[in-house]
């Protein structure tokens, strides 16, 4: 185990700003109002400090505050997907140090739930370790969802339009949300020039801790703050269809008295023009690279599913219409396929590789 070393513990009134940091990235928090807010940053290749990530409900972005319950943690109907900027209202703190960096935690304790979020300042790098607790009072506490949420703040400016973004899921509409089952390929993005955030899901302590489903969410006109939003968390949803889900206030989860999210968030001052997305296909590569030989979830290898499945398709039925294989002339040459996509139903084949 990991020794760590208590360096300091801060009142609200003492912290306002302070600076943590490792060689490559660090943390600003500044108190207002009472809550501490965060700004997440990384050095340049000239040394220069550069703000990539905010609190949403940090200074200098508009704040729809009408109360002061935690905005990225809701337990009640209260509408869509956020009504104001989302945050923890965390109100105290306090860092150690470890031989992995410092360990900034941040706490609030509200309307019976105590919220503590710890985030590890790298030693070296720019990989933001952050772990989220939320303790209930209640045995049978419900909520509709608890969220780690950044605005996307380059150089902590606002109204900023990335030049990309990229999501493993599509949301067109407002109440949709990108549901865990595309955690296949787990991270949201933004990126303006040189300068990127990325948000991680931790998939494995994901796997040991999901009383309830998750999501990621990137949002780049959601009206309650100038800035595009990525948030990760806990939120029920539901198929609403083909590769689309939805969420709506009425999806309330009983949760146990304890819940615990991790993510890693990356930053970079330097990722390659559109292409902040490597930065994520390297750390899941570096991550998921020890299950590549193994057939999980898989119950048989692959050429046994062949002698099941091809057998199963080329006698396929809708219906009274055979579907299974058949051939057709194009232009003067035998083709054969078997009917997929769409017009299945009239033995159409869908000439595409997807199929």
């Amino acid at each position: 185990m990991l020794a760590l070393y208590l360096l300091a513990w801060y009142a609200p009134s003492q912290m306002s700003p302070i600076e943590i940091w490792g060689k490559d990235a660090g943390i600003r928090l500044e108190t207002h109002g009472g809550e501490i807010t965060e700004s997440l940053m990384v050095k340049d290749a000239k040394g220069i400090s550069r703000v990539i990530l905010m609190t949403p409900s940090a200074p200098g972005l508009p704040i729809a505050r009408s109360n002061e319950l935690p905005t990225a943690l809701r337990s009640s109907d209260t509408g869509n997907l956020f009504l104001a900027p989302p945050s923890l209202r965390f109100t105290s703190f306090q860092q150690t140090k470890a031989p992995f960096g410092v360990v900034v935690t941040l706490t609030h304790r509200a309307n019976g739930v105590t919220l503590k979020k710890q985030i590890t300042v790298p030693a070296n790098g720019a990989r933001f370790k952050m772990h989220l607790d939320a303790d209930f009072d209640s045995k049978r506490s419900s909520i509709e969802y608890l969220f780690l949420s950044y605005a996307f703040t380059p150089d902590g400016k606002s109204a900023v339009r990335p030049d990309s973004t990229f999501s493993p899921g599509l949301r067109p509409k407002a109440n949709q949300v990108v549901g865990d089952h595309f955690f296949r390929a787990p991270a949201i993005s933004a990126q303006k020039g040189a300068l990127a955030a990325i948000i991680m899901p931790d998939v494995e302590h994901l796997a040991e801790n999901r009383p309830m489903p998750t999501i990621v969410d990137l949002d780049c006109a959601s009206g309650v703050v100038d800035a595009p939003l990525l948030s990760y968390g806990f939120c029920d949803h539901k198929l609403v269809g083909h590769v689309y889900f939805a969420h709506d206030a009425a999806q309330m989860r009983r949760v146990p008295r304890h819940l615990e999210l991790e993510a890693d968030v990356i930053l970079s001052a330097d990722a390659t023009p559109f292409g902040a997305y490597q930065i994520a296909a390297d750390h899941s590569w570096n991550v998921g690279h020890k299950f590549f030989d193994k057939t999980l979830p898989q119950a048989m290898p692959f050429e046994d599913y062949a002698k099941v499945s091809y057998p199963a398709a080329f006698n396929e039925a809708y219906g009274s219409n055979k579907l299974g294989w058949f051939e057709v002339e194009i232009d003067g040459k035998i083709c054969g396929g078997i009917p997929s996509g769409w017009g299945f139903q009239q033995g159409w084949v869908s000439w595409q590789s997807w199929f």
